[in-house]
């Protein structure tokens, strides 16, 4: 019975090597499977070139609006330390005119 699983295996791996050997030698060894091929690497081609051109644009939409938000993180930052520095003179002003008033 052992044998009988060895040769069954072995038969099995055989037809798939010449299946595999078969496809190969119509895709690379015949004109139609050339023209085939030319055709398939040109359609990989258009769709990694679609590929690459969405994940561009989107990374041009990301790298925008992360530019933007920085922006406005910049602007709040220094509205904030004006406003901390308006407040900062104003109490220095009413502190020396209570002195002055003392």
């Amino acid at each position: 019975m052992n044998n009988y699983n060895s040769n069954s295996k072995f038969a099995s791996w055989v037809l798939a090597g010449l299946a595999i050997g078969g496809a190969l030698w119509y895709l690379l060894g015949t004109e139609k499977g050339k023209s085939f091929m030319n055709d398939l690497s040109d359609q990989a081609s258009d769709i990694g070139n679609s590929v690459k051109e969405k994940v561009t644009d989107q990374w041009d939409n990301v790298s925008s609006r992360v530019s933007e938000v920085a922006s406005n993180i910049s602007n709040k930052a220094s509205d904030v330390a004006n406003n901390v520095s308006n407040r900062a003179s104003n109490f220095s002003d009413t502190t020396r005119n209570y002195g002055a008033n003392l």
